[in-house]
């Protein structure tokens, strides 16, 4: 009979060290998934403020956009054309940088599987909606660099401008859907 508790109470000890230890791992868990919460919110809240900057992101954009279509108005255009823009936003474009370390980071990792599925696929959403901003900025990018023995003539120069609003048009399409994933964000994350 002393034998039977003994061994009973050799198993309830390791059921209980097993429970608590358990325990224990899932307060980790939990501790680490409010942790990777507040990483994203500091970095969406960081990149919400670089998307909406007056001088890097969406108005800005906005701005030289408007600009550029006043310019194509004119039926045959020069360099010169372009020189008032240039004086205007002497940075050029501004090629949006948006963080995503934490994102990276975490992405394929246990802490982002415990997240609300909701949390997630907002998360996934935005760091999806920067690559294609990214997408943008490396082609325009590639486009501008190629150097045109004839990027003086008329033609190139309509040519030139004809590109240079598709993208902005196509960069703030994106910019303005990101401004409102960022918008679910803040509601969802707490960011102020």
């Amino acid at each position: 009979m002393r034998a039977l508790f003994e061994a009973a109470l050799i198993v309830l000890s390791i059921v209980a060290a097993l429970a608590v230890n358990e325990w224990r791992d899932q307060r980790a868990l939990e501790s680490q998934v409010r942790e990777a919460r507040v990483a994203f919110a500091r970095e969406i809240q960081a990149n919400r403020a670089t998307l909406l900057s007056d001088k890097l992101g969406l108005p800005y954009h906005q701005r030289l956009l408007h600009r550029y279509r006043e310019v194509s108005l004119k039926p045959v255009l020069s360099a010169a054309d372009l020189q008032p823009i240039y004086t205007e936003f002497p940075s050029g474009v501004n090629l949006l940088r948006l963080r995503d370390a934490v994102w990276r980071s975490l992405s394929g990792g246990d802490i982002v599987r415990k997240l609300d599925y909701h949390d997630l696929f907002l998360l996934a959403e935005i760091y999806r909606q920067q690559e294609e901003i990214d997408d943008y900025n490396r082609a325009m990018y590639a486009a501008w660099r190629q150097v045109n023995p004839q990027a003086d003539t008329p033609g190139y120069v309509k040519d030139g401008v004809r590109s240079t609003r598709a993208y902005l048009a196509d960069v703030i399409g994106a910019e303005e859907r990101l401004q409102k994933l960022y918008d679910d964000a803040a509601s969802r994350f707490g960011i102020k």
